[in-house]
């Protein structure tokens, strides 16, 4: 590993340039330590700015890996830590048709180029990004202690290696990928169908990288705990971004068919068990009795409701589970009415009460 340093002298006309505003964009850049989260190769970032009488103001940014944690400092000074993944994400025409878009790689004239489906050149894709057999799609959740943080819209923007200032998809998590940016590297393309397969990858991976995080777990008195269950599913996006929207419908459509794709065949969902899960295979609890009872909950609601499918982990905001484009099935205080009609039913409900500590739940 070899260091480079880079020392760039700046006068204070180009400083002052209002057309470049290089003065705006260096402190704005520096007030964003997470542009390291994603920047290859790079653990440190050090800034000398020379002042008045040639005093030094000196910002040193640095990133480091902590038990799995990776933790941005200034200086000594921790500012915030995030958990990230890295995913590889194969490039062939399979792939771009399993993603529903109308276009495919091919060599002509001993040139690798993209074309859509009629043989028309797409020239809006950089040719580099031909010549690539794989990319890198890259995630990232802030953390606050143990507990995986949701980010608000205005801190959610799209990474392509250094940040962007385009926040128009609202991810909860930061994510990172060869997006292919406009002239001024602030905006990624809309129409641009190499970033709809992106956005294809991201909105599948997305749920993978959810599934994986489920399964993380610590000990803890001898005991395995699942160590962001009561969080992990903040990174769960609130809704299918709106296909209707003028400026970005076309590439909203796109991460929504990969959401959907992984949504109905990933297990993300953590069972009472402590066991991955897929949405089909959850119900939830819309009596609140079997939830509120716990380990003895479990097993009545086995008991009298006689379904293949599993409670989720108590732990889990069920709020999020409720989201509509889940179509988890519910299970709701009319359904647990009419079973305990059944003698056997009311048989089982009064057994456990018996041996309850009811000053536990009172």
């Amino acid at each position: 590993n070899h260091q480079v340093s880079i020392a760039l002298e700046v006068g204070e006309a180009v400083l002052s340039d209002k057309d470049k505003d290089y003065n705006r964009m260096i402190t704005e850049l520096l007030k964003e330590p997470r542009f390291m989260l994603f920047l290859r190769n790079t653990r440190s970032f050090k800034y000398n700015c020379l002042g008045d009488f040639e005093s030094s103001n000196q910002v040193n940014i640095s990133i480091k890996n902590r038990f799995g944690r990776m933790v941005v400092y200034d200086g000594e000074m921790e500012l915030a830590s995030y958990i990230k993944k890295d995913f590889d994400t194969k490039i062939t025409n399979d792939d771009f048709r399993e993603s529903g878009l109308g276009f495919q790689r091919t060599i002509k004239d001993n040139k690798v180029v993209f074309n859509d489906l009629d043989g028309k050149p797409l020239d809006n894709i950089p040719e580099k990004i031909a010549h690539l057999d794989q990319t890198v799609i890259s995630f990232a959740a802030k953390l606050d202690g143990r507990q995986i943080v949701k980010l608000q819209k205005e801190e959610s923007i799209l990474f392509n290696y250094l940040p962007t200032s385009d926040k128009r998809f609202g991810f909860p998590f930061l994510v990172n990928a060869d997006f292919v940016c406009k002239t001024d590297r602030e905006f990624i393309q809309i129409e641009n169908k190499w970033n709809h397969f992106l956005l294809y990858q991201i909105g599948f991976k997305c749920i993978e990288w959810i599934s994986e995080l489920a399964m993380v777990t610590h000990s803890k008195d001898e005991r395995v705990l699942n160590s962001y269950a009561s969080s992990y599913l903040n990174l769960l996006p609130v809704d299918f971004l709106p296909e209707d929207n003028i400026e970005q419908g076309s590439a909203n459509k796109y991460f929504n068919n990969g959401l959907k794709k992984a949504i109905s065949s990933l297990a993300f969902i953590i069972d009472t068990k402590g066991m991955p899960r897929k949405c089909d295979k959850i119900i939830l609890d819309e009596t609140g009795l079997f939830t509120l009872l716990g380990g003895r909950g479990i097993n009545l609601f086995e008991q009298i409701v006689q379904s293949q499918k599993k409670l989720p982990l108590k732990v889990i905001d069920q709020s999020i589970l409720n989201r509509e484009y889940l179509s988890i099935e519910k299970y709701s205080p009319q359904m647990l009415i009419k079973q305990l009609e059944l003698d056997i039913n009311r048989e089982f409900l009064a057994s456990t009460i018996k041996i309850l500590n009811l000053d536990v739940y009172f």
